[in-house]
């Protein structure tokens, strides 16, 4: 469990008895450096989870890494997505930034000029690797060659949507490849 505010907690559950066995809390105690968190996601056996103040971290079994100011900047990070090896960030106020994801200190900020905003709150790659970015001005589906934005496309109330916002990190993608926006 993220907590916006108390650090993250992660529960040994076991399933058929229906009990906890065992809580971890991963805080300032014992390597979180920062409880705002903004976002997670699981990636290759790893939470990765990024904070208010622009800091990365990940916690691979009860190890935690912490990358701070990964952005060079006081960025609030709003959503992380792995893909093809490459990590992206989606922050509040800067666009998209992307990197190996073996080079965390080296993030770059992707072209700002097709975003209909720099505020991310929610991204998310489809089948044909098309990244899809929300804000408070609807979506944008984005066509990407080698971490570059070739082509954009903006969806918004003309195109359907009731309300053009969208909300943070209510992005997925249903096993029929369907995409699903809050």
């Amino acid at each position: 469990m993220v907590t916006e505010n108390a650090g993250i907690i992660k529960l040994d559950y076991d399933f058929t008895n229906g009990f906890v066995k065992k809580i971890r809390r991963f805080n300032k105690n014992n390597g979180l450096k920062e409880h705002a968190i903004t976002t997670s996601i699981l990636h290759n056996n790893m939470l990765w989870y990024a904070t208010e103040n622009g800091a990365l971290g990940s916690i691979k079994e009860n190890s935690v890494t912490h990358y701070s100011n990964v952005l060079k900047q006081n960025t609030p990070i709003n959503s992380i997505v792995f893909n093809n090896k490459k990590l992206y960030l989606g922050t509040l106020g800067s666009g998209i930034w992307s990197t190996d994801s073996n080079q965390i200190n080296k993030l770059k900020p992707l072209n700002t000029s097709f975003l209909s905003s720099l505020n991310v709150y929610q991204i998310l790659f489809d089948e044909n690797n098309n990244l899809w970015v929300g804000s408070e001005k609807g979506l944008d589906k984005l066509t990407l060659k080698k971490s570059t934005i070739v082509k954009s496309t903006h969806y918004n109330a003309n195109d359907g949507f009731i309300g053009i916002e969208t909300s943070l990190n209510t992005a997925v993608k249903s096993f029929d490849t369907n995409l699903w926006f809050g």
